[in-house]
């Protein structure tokens, strides 16, 4: 039983630290100096992400991706409940 409740501990924390950690992935253009190799690399950077704009996702798409996270999230948060369930009856099986 332990070995589960610490399986499932492990998943929602491997889980929420994914959803805490991507969104410091995003993609940013910095020019960091003055000559031309460095405005040359900020200028191809700025079209890479107005390209990427271009092919954003639909709502449909959004959609989705929200509906996978909000079903993450019900999954840790069953697991959660399900953990405190177990806990409530140790706690009541001791009087």
């Amino acid at each position: 039983m332990k070995n589960l409740e610490n399986r499932v501990n492990l998943f929602a924390g491997l889980i929420a630290a994914f959803l805490i950690i991507s969104p410091t992935y995003a993609h940013r253009c910095i020019l960091e100096g003055n000559d031309a190799a460095d405005i040359s690399l900020y200028n191809n950077c700025k079209a890479d992400l107005n390209i990427a704009s271009i092919h954003a996702e639909s709502p449909s798409e959004v959609t989705e991706n929200e509906l996978e996270r909000l079903r993450v999230e019900n999954t840790l948060l069953k697991a959660k409940l399900d953990q405190m369930r177990r806990q409530l009856l140790s706690i009541l099986s001791d009087f």
